[in-house]
Protein backbone atom coordinates (compact mmCIF):
# COMPACT_ATOMS: atom_id res chain seq x y z
CA UNK A 1 0.00 0.00 0.00
CA UNK A 2 1.41 3.41 -0.89
CA UNK A 3 2.56 5.57 1.95
CA UNK A 4 1.06 8.99 2.46
CA UNK A 5 -0.91 11.22 4.76
CA UNK A 6 -4.32 10.28 6.20
CA UNK A 7 -7.28 12.64 5.96
CA UNK A 8 -10.12 13.00 8.51
CA UNK A 9 -12.05 10.08 6.97
CA UNK A 10 -9.19 7.62 7.45
CA UNK A 11 -8.28 7.58 3.71
CA UNK A 12 -4.67 7.28 2.48
CA UNK A 13 -3.73 9.58 -0.42
CA UNK A 14 -0.56 9.33 -2.48
CA UNK A 15 1.67 12.31 -1.44
CA UNK A 16 3.21 12.60 -4.90
CA UNK A 17 -0.18 12.96 -6.54
CA UNK A 18 -1.48 15.45 -3.99
CA UNK A 19 1.60 17.61 -4.38
CA UNK A 20 0.99 17.66 -8.14
CA UNK A 21 -2.47 19.15 -7.86
CA UNK A 22 -1.96 21.75 -5.14
CA UNK A 23 -3.26 25.11 -6.32
CA UNK A 24 -3.70 28.55 -4.97
CA UNK A 25 -7.32 28.82 -6.13
CA UNK A 26 -9.58 29.25 -3.07
CA UNK A 27 -12.61 27.79 -4.85
CA UNK A 28 -10.70 24.67 -5.83
CA UNK A 29 -9.29 24.29 -2.32
CA UNK A 30 -12.82 24.43 -0.88
CA UNK A 31 -13.98 21.94 -3.53
CA UNK A 32 -11.11 19.60 -2.61
CA UNK A 33 -12.04 19.65 1.07
CA UNK A 34 -15.66 18.77 0.32
CA UNK A 35 -14.95 16.03 -2.23
CA UNK A 36 -12.40 14.21 -0.06
CA UNK A 37 -14.86 13.79 2.83
CA UNK A 38 -16.66 10.74 1.40
CA UNK A 39 -15.62 7.14 0.78
CA UNK A 40 -18.71 6.37 -1.35
CA UNK A 41 -17.95 6.66 -5.12
CA UNK A 42 -21.52 7.65 -5.92
CA UNK A 43 -21.51 10.31 -3.22
CA UNK A 44 -18.21 11.69 -4.56
CA UNK A 45 -19.73 11.99 -8.04
CA UNK A 46 -22.81 13.82 -6.73
CA UNK A 47 -20.70 16.31 -4.73
CA UNK A 48 -18.49 16.91 -7.76
CA UNK A 49 -21.28 17.80 -10.20
CA UNK A 50 -23.10 19.98 -7.67
CA UNK A 51 -20.04 21.94 -6.49
CA UNK A 52 -18.33 22.36 -9.87
CA UNK A 53 -21.25 23.96 -11.68
CA UNK A 54 -20.89 27.42 -10.02
CA UNK A 55 -17.07 27.15 -10.14
CA UNK A 56 -16.98 26.51 -13.90
CA UNK A 57 -19.87 28.91 -14.59
CA UNK A 58 -21.73 26.41 -16.77
CA UNK A 59 -25.35 25.29 -16.93
CA UNK A 60 -24.99 21.57 -16.23
CA UNK A 61 -22.30 19.04 -15.28
CA UNK A 62 -22.77 15.27 -15.59
CA UNK A 63 -20.62 12.42 -14.35
CA UNK A 64 -20.59 9.14 -16.29
CA UNK A 65 -18.97 5.94 -15.03
CA UNK A 66 -17.34 3.53 -17.46
CA UNK A 67 -19.02 0.13 -17.74
CA UNK A 68 -17.18 -2.19 -20.12
CA UNK A 69 -17.00 -0.39 -23.47
CA UNK A 70 -19.84 1.96 -22.58
CA UNK A 71 -20.64 4.65 -20.05
CA UNK A 72 -23.44 4.97 -17.51
CA UNK A 73 -24.84 8.25 -16.17
CA UNK A 74 -24.29 8.36 -12.39
CA UNK A 75 -24.92 11.97 -11.37
CA UNK A 76 -26.07 15.24 -12.91
CA UNK A 77 -26.20 18.72 -11.44
CA UNK A 78 -29.65 19.20 -12.99
CA UNK A 79 -31.55 16.04 -11.98
CA UNK A 80 -34.89 17.53 -13.02
CA UNK A 81 -33.71 18.10 -16.58
CA UNK A 82 -31.99 14.74 -17.16
CA UNK A 83 -32.89 11.39 -15.63
CA UNK A 84 -31.09 8.05 -15.80
CA UNK A 85 -33.99 6.30 -17.58
CA UNK A 86 -34.68 9.08 -20.11
CA UNK A 87 -33.86 9.16 -23.82
CA UNK A 88 -31.69 12.20 -23.17
CA UNK A 89 -29.49 10.18 -20.80
CA UNK A 90 -29.24 7.33 -23.33
CA UNK A 91 -28.12 9.75 -26.07
CA UNK A 92 -25.53 11.28 -23.73
CA UNK A 93 -24.12 7.85 -22.77
CA UNK A 94 -23.83 6.84 -26.43
CA UNK A 95 -22.15 10.12 -27.40
CA UNK A 96 -19.56 9.93 -24.59
CA UNK A 97 -18.73 6.30 -25.48
CA UNK A 98 -18.10 7.33 -29.09
CA UNK A 99 -16.38 10.67 -28.31
CA UNK A 100 -13.46 9.57 -26.11
CA UNK A 101 -12.39 6.08 -27.19
CA UNK A 102 -8.71 7.05 -26.77
CA UNK A 103 -9.13 9.00 -23.54
CA UNK A 104 -8.55 12.49 -24.99
CA UNK A 105 -10.50 15.60 -24.04
CA UNK A 106 -13.20 16.68 -26.49
CA UNK A 107 -14.63 20.19 -26.71
CA UNK A 108 -17.24 21.25 -29.24
CA UNK A 109 -17.49 23.71 -30.87
CA UNK A 110 -13.76 24.39 -30.96
CA UNK A 111 -12.46 26.46 -33.90
CA UNK A 112 -12.20 24.49 -37.12
CA UNK A 113 -12.48 21.13 -35.36
CA UNK A 114 -15.24 18.92 -36.71
CA UNK A 115 -16.60 15.79 -35.10
CA UNK A 116 -16.41 12.49 -36.98
CA UNK A 117 -19.66 11.20 -38.47
CA UNK A 118 -20.73 8.83 -35.69
CA UNK A 119 -20.04 11.13 -32.69
CA UNK A 120 -21.50 14.04 -34.67
CA UNK A 121 -24.78 12.20 -35.25
CA UNK A 122 -24.98 11.14 -31.62
CA UNK A 123 -24.30 14.71 -30.45
CA UNK A 124 -27.00 16.00 -32.78
CA UNK A 125 -29.48 13.50 -31.31
CA UNK A 126 -28.51 14.55 -27.79
CA UNK A 127 -28.71 18.28 -28.51
CA UNK A 128 -32.08 17.68 -30.15
CA UNK A 129 -33.53 16.95 -26.71
CA UNK A 130 -31.18 19.00 -24.48
CA UNK A 131 -30.90 22.18 -26.67
CA UNK A 132 -27.22 22.71 -25.76
CA UNK A 133 -24.74 25.17 -27.28
CA UNK A 134 -21.43 23.91 -25.92
CA UNK A 135 -20.20 20.58 -24.58
CA UNK A 136 -16.89 19.50 -23.12
CA UNK A 137 -16.07 15.87 -22.32
CA UNK A 138 -13.18 15.41 -19.89
CA UNK A 139 -11.99 11.79 -19.37
CA UNK A 140 -11.13 10.64 -15.85
CA UNK A 141 -8.29 8.18 -15.26
CA UNK A 142 -7.41 5.73 -12.50
CA UNK A 143 -4.50 7.66 -10.97
CA UNK A 144 -3.86 5.47 -7.92
CA UNK A 145 -2.04 2.31 -9.01
CA UNK A 146 -3.44 -0.98 -7.73
CA UNK A 147 -0.63 -2.92 -5.98
CA UNK A 148 -0.29 -6.65 -5.52
CA UNK A 149 1.09 -8.51 -2.50
CA UNK A 150 4.72 -7.84 -3.50
CA UNK A 151 3.99 -4.14 -4.27
CA UNK A 152 4.15 -4.73 -8.02
CA UNK A 153 1.87 -2.65 -10.22
CA UNK A 154 -0.86 -4.85 -11.72
CA UNK A 155 -2.90 -2.22 -13.56
CA UNK A 156 -2.03 0.85 -15.62
CA UNK A 157 -4.11 4.04 -15.52
CA UNK A 158 -7.27 3.58 -17.57
CA UNK A 159 -10.32 5.67 -18.34
CA UNK A 160 -12.78 5.06 -15.50
CA UNK A 161 -15.29 7.83 -16.22
CA UNK A 162 -16.01 11.12 -17.89
CA UNK A 163 -17.02 14.61 -16.76
CA UNK A 164 -19.41 16.35 -19.17
CA UNK A 165 -19.62 20.18 -18.97
CA UNK A 166 -22.53 21.80 -20.84
CA UNK A 167 -23.70 25.32 -21.58
CA UNK A 168 -27.05 26.34 -23.04
CA UNK A 169 -26.27 30.03 -23.71
CA UNK A 170 -22.57 30.28 -24.71
CA UNK A 171 -20.35 28.37 -27.12
CA UNK A 172 -17.13 28.20 -25.07
CA UNK A 173 -15.77 28.30 -21.54
CA UNK A 174 -14.17 31.40 -20.07
CA UNK A 175 -10.30 31.34 -20.20
CA UNK A 176 -10.01 31.65 -16.43
CA UNK A 177 -12.21 28.55 -16.00
CA UNK A 178 -9.85 26.15 -17.80
CA UNK A 179 -7.20 26.03 -14.99
CA UNK A 180 -9.99 25.47 -12.47
CA UNK A 181 -11.34 22.59 -14.52
CA UNK A 182 -7.90 20.95 -14.71
CA UNK A 183 -7.32 21.23 -10.96
CA UNK A 184 -10.86 20.06 -10.13
CA UNK A 185 -10.45 16.99 -12.37
CA UNK A 186 -7.21 16.09 -10.59
CA UNK A 187 -8.90 16.24 -7.17
CA UNK A 188 -11.91 14.32 -8.48
CA UNK A 189 -9.65 11.60 -9.93
CA UNK A 190 -7.85 11.16 -6.60
CA UNK A 191 -11.09 11.14 -4.59
CA UNK A 192 -12.75 8.59 -6.89
CA UNK A 193 -9.72 6.31 -6.80
CA UNK A 194 -9.63 6.41 -3.00
CA UNK A 195 -13.40 5.87 -2.69
CA UNK A 196 -13.32 2.88 -5.03
CA UNK A 197 -10.30 1.45 -3.29
CA UNK A 198 -11.77 1.69 0.18
CA UNK A 199 -15.27 0.65 -0.90
CA UNK A 200 -13.78 -2.85 -1.34
CA UNK A 201 -13.00 -3.04 2.38
CA UNK A 202 -9.29 -3.53 1.82
CA UNK A 203 -8.59 -3.55 5.57
CA UNK A 204 -10.49 -6.83 6.08
CA UNK A 205 -8.13 -9.81 5.49
CA UNK A 206 -8.90 -11.68 2.27
CA UNK A 207 -11.42 -9.19 0.91
CA UNK A 208 -8.97 -7.13 -1.10
CA UNK A 209 -8.40 -9.87 -3.74
CA UNK A 210 -12.12 -10.49 -3.74
CA UNK A 211 -12.72 -6.81 -4.41
CA UNK A 212 -10.38 -6.94 -7.40
CA UNK A 213 -12.28 -9.94 -8.77
CA UNK A 214 -15.65 -8.25 -8.44
CA UNK A 215 -14.26 -5.07 -9.95
CA UNK A 216 -13.10 -7.05 -12.97
CA UNK A 217 -16.49 -8.74 -13.27
CA UNK A 218 -18.23 -5.38 -13.07
CA UNK A 219 -16.07 -3.85 -15.81
CA UNK A 220 -15.94 -6.83 -18.19
CA UNK A 221 -19.10 -7.96 -19.88
CA UNK A 222 -17.67 -11.32 -20.97
CA UNK A 223 -16.76 -12.24 -17.42
CA UNK A 224 -20.18 -11.13 -16.22
CA UNK A 225 -21.94 -13.26 -18.82
CA UNK A 226 -19.76 -16.26 -18.02
CA UNK A 227 -20.38 -15.89 -14.30
CA UNK A 228 -24.10 -15.54 -14.93
CA UNK A 229 -24.19 -18.67 -17.10
CA UNK A 230 -22.21 -20.60 -14.50
CA UNK A 231 -24.57 -19.47 -11.75
CA UNK A 232 -27.60 -20.36 -13.86
CA UNK A 233 -26.20 -23.81 -14.67
CA UNK A 234 -25.50 -24.47 -11.00
CA UNK A 235 -29.01 -23.35 -10.09
CA UNK A 236 -30.63 -25.60 -12.70
CA UNK A 237 -28.50 -28.58 -11.68
CA UNK A 238 -29.46 -28.11 -8.06
CA UNK A 239 -33.12 -27.71 -9.00
CA UNK A 240 -32.99 -31.00 -10.92
CA UNK A 241 -31.68 -32.82 -7.84
CA UNK A 242 -33.71 -31.28 -5.04
CA UNK A 243 -37.19 -32.78 -4.73
CA UNK A 244 -40.24 -31.14 -3.21
CA UNK A 245 -43.85 -32.29 -2.72
CA UNK A 246 -45.92 -31.98 -5.89
CA UNK A 247 -49.42 -30.71 -5.15
CA UNK A 248 -52.33 -30.16 -7.51
CA UNK A 249 -54.69 -27.39 -6.55
CA UNK A 250 -58.41 -27.96 -6.90
CA UNK A 251 -61.66 -26.49 -5.64
CA UNK A 252 -65.06 -27.92 -4.87
CA UNK A 253 -67.93 -28.23 -2.42
CA UNK A 254 -68.90 -30.08 0.75
CA UNK A 255 -72.04 -32.12 0.01
CA UNK A 256 -74.14 -34.92 1.63
CA UNK A 257 -73.61 -38.32 0.02
CA UNK A 258 -77.33 -39.26 0.05
CA UNK A 259 -79.44 -37.03 -2.16
CA UNK A 260 -82.40 -37.52 -4.43
CA UNK A 261 -84.05 -35.57 -7.18
CA UNK A 262 -87.86 -35.45 -7.28
CA UNK A 263 -89.25 -36.01 -10.79
CA UNK A 264 -92.66 -35.38 -12.29
CA UNK A 265 -94.46 -38.73 -12.65
CA UNK A 266 -96.93 -37.45 -15.20
CA UNK A 267 -97.25 -34.54 -17.59
CA UNK A 268 -99.22 -31.66 -16.12
CA UNK A 269 -99.15 -28.24 -14.52
CA UNK A 270 -97.78 -27.39 -11.07
CA UNK A 271 -100.65 -25.89 -9.08
CA UNK A 272 -99.18 -26.03 -5.57
CA UNK A 273 -95.70 -26.08 -4.04
CA UNK A 274 -95.73 -26.78 -0.31
CA UNK A 275 -91.99 -26.34 0.48
CA UNK A 276 -89.28 -23.73 0.13
CA UNK A 277 -85.49 -23.91 0.01
CA UNK A 278 -83.87 -25.27 3.21
CA UNK A 279 -87.17 -26.75 4.48
CA UNK A 280 -86.85 -30.06 6.30
CA UNK A 281 -89.13 -32.81 4.93
CA UNK A 282 -89.86 -36.41 5.92
CA UNK A 283 -90.10 -39.41 3.65
CA UNK A 284 -93.58 -39.61 2.05
CA UNK A 285 -94.49 -35.98 2.87
CA UNK A 286 -96.50 -34.15 0.20
CA UNK A 287 -94.30 -31.42 -1.25
CA UNK A 288 -96.18 -30.41 -4.45
CA UNK A 289 -99.33 -31.05 -6.46
CA UNK A 290 -99.91 -31.18 -10.21
CA UNK A 291 -102.96 -30.88 -12.36
CA UNK A 292 -103.59 -32.66 -15.66
CA UNK A 293 -106.56 -31.53 -17.71
CA UNK A 294 -106.17 -34.47 -20.09
CA UNK A 295 -106.33 -36.88 -17.17
CA UNK A 296 -109.43 -35.16 -15.80
CA UNK A 297 -111.10 -35.37 -19.22
CA UNK A 298 -110.23 -39.05 -19.53
CA UNK A 299 -111.69 -39.74 -16.09
CA UNK A 300 -114.93 -37.96 -16.97
CA UNK A 301 -115.20 -39.81 -20.28
CA UNK A 302 -114.61 -43.20 -18.74
CA UNK A 303 -116.99 -42.48 -15.84
CA UNK A 304 -119.79 -41.48 -18.25
CA UNK A 305 -119.09 -44.47 -20.46
CA UNK A 306 -119.23 -46.76 -17.40
CA UNK A 307 -122.57 -45.31 -16.35
CA UNK A 308 -124.05 -45.98 -19.79
CA UNK A 309 -122.80 -49.55 -19.87
CA UNK A 310 -124.11 -50.28 -16.41
CA UNK A 311 -127.57 -49.00 -17.35
CA UNK A 312 -127.55 -51.18 -20.47
CA UNK A 313 -126.52 -54.17 -18.38
CA UNK A 314 -129.31 -53.64 -15.87
CA UNK A 315 -131.86 -53.27 -18.67
CA UNK A 316 -130.66 -56.50 -20.31
CA UNK A 317 -130.96 -58.40 -17.06
CA UNK A 318 -134.49 -57.11 -16.48
CA UNK A 319 -135.49 -58.02 -20.01
CA UNK A 320 -134.25 -61.59 -19.54
CA UNK A 321 -136.32 -62.01 -16.41
CA UNK A 322 -139.57 -61.00 -18.17
CA UNK A 323 -139.21 -63.40 -21.10
CA UNK A 324 -141.00 -66.71 -20.13
CA UNK A 325 -142.72 -67.76 -23.40
CA UNK A 326 -141.13 -70.39 -25.69
CA UNK A 327 -140.58 -67.80 -28.42
CA UNK A 328 -139.04 -65.43 -25.94
CA UNK A 329 -136.72 -68.11 -24.65
CA UNK A 330 -135.20 -68.50 -28.11
CA UNK A 331 -134.51 -64.76 -28.14
CA UNK A 332 -133.10 -64.89 -24.60
CA UNK A 333 -129.96 -66.78 -25.73
CA UNK A 334 -128.96 -63.85 -27.91
CA UNK A 335 -129.83 -61.41 -25.10
CA UNK A 336 -127.71 -63.44 -22.70
CA UNK A 337 -124.73 -63.21 -25.02
CA UNK A 338 -125.22 -59.45 -25.33
CA UNK A 339 -125.34 -59.21 -21.56
CA UNK A 340 -122.00 -61.02 -21.27
CA UNK A 341 -120.48 -58.51 -23.69
CA UNK A 342 -121.75 -55.59 -21.60
CA UNK A 343 -120.34 -57.15 -18.43
CA UNK A 344 -116.93 -57.59 -20.12
CA UNK A 345 -116.94 -53.96 -21.32
CA UNK A 346 -117.81 -52.77 -17.82
CA UNK A 347 -114.84 -54.71 -16.38
CA UNK A 348 -112.53 -53.14 -18.99
CA UNK A 349 -113.76 -49.65 -18.10
CA UNK A 350 -113.15 -50.40 -14.41
CA UNK A 351 -109.55 -51.40 -15.16
CA UNK A 352 -109.05 -48.24 -17.20
CA UNK A 353 -110.45 -46.17 -14.32
CA UNK A 354 -108.02 -47.88 -11.94
CA UNK A 355 -105.10 -46.89 -14.21
CA UNK A 356 -106.38 -43.32 -14.42
CA UNK A 357 -106.71 -43.17 -10.64
CA UNK A 358 -103.13 -44.37 -10.25
CA UNK A 359 -102.03 -41.64 -12.62
CA UNK A 360 -104.09 -39.20 -10.61
CA UNK A 361 -102.18 -40.26 -7.49
CA UNK A 362 -98.97 -39.28 -9.29
CA UNK A 363 -100.25 -35.71 -9.43
CA UNK A 364 -99.40 -35.58 -5.72
CA UNK A 365 -95.59 -35.29 -5.40
CA UNK A 366 -94.12 -36.84 -2.25
CA UNK A 367 -90.59 -36.74 -0.76
CA UNK A 368 -88.65 -39.95 -1.59
CA UNK A 369 -86.31 -39.55 1.42
CA UNK A 370 -86.06 -37.50 4.59
CA UNK A 371 -83.82 -34.49 4.23
CA UNK A 372 -83.54 -30.82 3.29
CA UNK A 373 -84.84 -29.11 0.17
CA UNK A 374 -81.84 -27.62 -1.66
CA UNK A 375 -83.60 -26.22 -4.75
CA UNK A 376 -83.46 -22.43 -4.64
CA UNK A 377 -86.64 -20.38 -5.26
CA UNK A 378 -88.70 -23.54 -5.65
CA UNK A 379 -92.08 -21.80 -5.64
CA UNK A 380 -91.09 -19.07 -8.08
CA UNK A 381 -89.58 -21.62 -10.46
CA UNK A 382 -92.37 -24.23 -10.39
CA UNK A 383 -95.71 -22.65 -9.54
CA UNK A 384 -98.17 -22.52 -12.51
CA UNK A 385 -95.55 -24.02 -14.78
CA UNK A 386 -96.21 -26.94 -17.17
CA UNK A 387 -93.88 -29.91 -16.66
CA UNK A 388 -93.20 -33.11 -18.58
CA UNK A 389 -92.97 -36.62 -17.27
CA UNK A 390 -89.51 -37.30 -15.83
CA UNK A 391 -88.64 -33.62 -15.45
CA UNK A 392 -86.71 -32.72 -12.29
CA UNK A 393 -88.74 -30.62 -9.87
CA UNK A 394 -86.87 -30.51 -6.56
CA UNK A 395 -83.72 -31.89 -4.92
CA UNK A 396 -83.53 -33.34 -1.40
CA UNK A 397 -80.30 -34.01 0.52
CA UNK A 398 -79.96 -35.99 3.74
CA UNK A 399 -77.78 -33.95 6.12
CA UNK A 400 -77.93 -36.62 8.81
CA UNK A 401 -76.16 -39.21 6.63
CA UNK A 402 -72.66 -39.43 5.16
CA UNK A 403 -70.79 -36.42 3.72
CA UNK A 404 -68.25 -36.12 0.91
CA UNK A 405 -66.08 -33.62 -0.92
CA UNK A 406 -66.72 -33.01 -4.59
CA UNK A 407 -63.48 -31.59 -6.03
CA UNK A 408 -62.91 -30.44 -9.61
CA UNK A 409 -59.44 -30.91 -11.14
CA UNK A 410 -58.60 -28.95 -14.27
CA UNK A 411 -58.30 -31.15 -17.33
CA UNK A 412 -54.74 -29.86 -17.85
CA UNK A 413 -53.68 -31.26 -14.46
CA UNK A 414 -55.80 -34.41 -14.27
CA UNK A 415 -53.13 -36.39 -16.14
CA UNK A 416 -50.65 -35.97 -13.26
CA UNK A 417 -53.31 -37.17 -10.80
CA UNK A 418 -54.24 -40.22 -12.90
CA UNK A 419 -50.58 -41.22 -13.34
CA UNK A 420 -49.92 -41.00 -9.62
CA UNK A 421 -53.17 -42.87 -8.79
CA UNK A 422 -52.00 -45.83 -10.86
CA UNK A 423 -48.95 -46.09 -8.59
CA UNK A 424 -50.70 -45.16 -5.34
CA UNK A 425 -54.47 -45.95 -5.22
CA UNK A 426 -54.96 -43.97 -1.98
CA UNK A 427 -54.21 -40.38 -2.94
CA UNK A 428 -54.05 -38.11 0.14
CA UNK A 429 -55.85 -34.77 0.05
CA UNK A 430 -55.43 -31.70 2.21
CA UNK A 431 -58.36 -29.29 2.20
CA UNK A 432 -59.74 -26.31 4.03
CA UNK A 433 -63.19 -24.79 4.22
CA UNK A 434 -63.10 -21.23 2.92
CA UNK A 435 -65.26 -20.21 5.88
CA UNK A 436 -62.59 -21.68 8.21
CA UNK A 437 -59.46 -20.82 6.24
CA UNK A 438 -56.81 -21.33 8.98
CA UNK A 439 -57.82 -24.96 9.65
CA UNK A 440 -56.74 -27.79 7.35
CA UNK A 441 -58.09 -31.36 7.22
CA UNK A 442 -56.84 -34.61 5.70
CA UNK A 443 -58.77 -37.19 3.72
CA UNK A 444 -58.31 -39.58 0.77
CA UNK A 445 -59.74 -39.89 -2.72
CA UNK A 446 -62.45 -42.58 -2.71
CA UNK A 447 -63.60 -42.53 -6.32
CA UNK A 448 -63.29 -40.73 -9.63
CA UNK A 449 -66.27 -39.64 -11.73
CA UNK A 450 -66.78 -41.46 -15.05
CA UNK A 451 -67.27 -38.29 -17.05
CA UNK A 452 -65.87 -34.78 -17.37
CA UNK A 453 -67.81 -31.75 -16.21
CA UNK A 454 -67.61 -28.05 -17.05
CA UNK A 455 -67.19 -25.54 -14.23
CA UNK A 456 -66.96 -21.72 -14.47
CA UNK A 457 -63.71 -21.68 -12.45
CA UNK A 458 -61.70 -24.49 -14.07
CA UNK A 459 -63.42 -25.10 -17.39
CA UNK A 460 -63.48 -28.76 -18.36
CA UNK A 461 -62.61 -30.71 -15.22
CA UNK A 462 -62.54 -34.17 -13.67
CA UNK A 463 -64.63 -34.75 -10.55
CA UNK A 464 -63.18 -36.67 -7.62
CA UNK A 465 -64.95 -37.63 -4.40
CA UNK A 466 -63.54 -37.90 -0.88
CA UNK A 467 -65.41 -39.35 2.10
CA UNK A 468 -65.31 -36.98 5.09
CA UNK A 469 -67.99 -38.57 7.26
CA UNK A 470 -65.50 -39.44 10.03
CA UNK A 471 -63.91 -35.99 10.21
CA UNK A 472 -64.89 -33.58 12.96
CA UNK A 473 -65.60 -30.54 10.81
CA UNK A 474 -66.48 -27.28 12.58
CA UNK A 475 -69.56 -26.86 10.38
CA UNK A 476 -71.38 -28.91 7.77
CA UNK A 477 -73.35 -26.68 5.47
CA UNK A 478 -74.55 -27.96 2.13
CA UNK A 479 -72.50 -26.48 -0.70
CA UNK A 480 -69.71 -25.01 1.46
CA UNK A 481 -66.80 -24.03 -0.80
CA UNK A 482 -63.58 -25.99 -0.33
CA UNK A 483 -60.00 -25.42 -1.47
CA UNK A 484 -57.98 -28.63 -1.75
CA UNK A 485 -54.51 -29.88 -2.66
CA UNK A 486 -53.88 -33.38 -4.00
CA UNK A 487 -50.61 -34.83 -2.70
CA UNK A 488 -49.05 -36.47 -5.79
CA UNK A 489 -45.66 -37.54 -4.46
CA UNK A 490 -42.42 -35.60 -4.91
CA UNK A 491 -40.95 -33.98 -8.01
CA UNK A 492 -37.78 -32.01 -8.70
CA UNK A 493 -37.78 -28.25 -8.36
CA UNK A 494 -36.99 -28.05 -12.07
CA UNK A 495 -40.24 -29.91 -12.83
CA UNK A 496 -42.25 -27.76 -10.41
CA UNK A 497 -40.93 -24.55 -11.98
CA UNK A 498 -41.25 -25.37 -15.67
CA UNK A 499 -43.74 -28.21 -16.16
CA UNK A 500 -46.62 -25.88 -16.97
CA UNK A 501 -44.55 -24.09 -19.62
CA UNK A 502 -43.47 -27.42 -21.15
CA UNK A 503 -47.07 -28.68 -21.21
CA UNK A 504 -48.14 -25.45 -22.91
CA UNK A 505 -45.62 -26.10 -25.68
CA UNK A 506 -46.80 -29.71 -25.96
CA UNK A 507 -50.45 -28.66 -26.31
CA UNK A 508 -49.91 -25.97 -28.93
CA UNK A 509 -46.92 -27.29 -30.89
CA UNK A 510 -47.31 -31.09 -30.48
CA UNK A 511 -43.80 -31.49 -29.12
Amino acid sequence: MPQGGANSAGRVIDDDIVSGVATGLPEINTFAVQIHQSLDPRRVAIIAVQELRPILRCDRICFLERRGVGFRLVAASDQVGILRQSRQAAFLEQFVAAAIPTGERLSFPDGDFELPDEPGKLLASYWGVSHGQMILVEPLFSRLHELGENNSTISAPTVVGALVVESFSQTDLSPEVVPKLKSAVEHLTISLANARRYSRLVRVPGLYPMGLIFEAIRRTRTTTIFAGLLLLSTLLAGAAIIKRPFEIECSGRLMPTIRREVFAGIEGEVVEVLVNESDRVEEGQVIARLRSRELEKALLDQTGHLSQKMKARDAARADLRTKTTPQARGQSARDQAQLEILISEIETIHRQLELLERQQEQLVVRAPISGTITTDRSRERLLDRPVHRGESLLEIMDEAGAWQLELAISERKSGHFLSYRQQQPKVPVKFRLLSMAPQTFDCQVTRLADRMVTTPESGTSSLIFCDVSNLELPSRQIGSEVSGRLQCGKKSLLFLWFHEFWELLQRHWWI
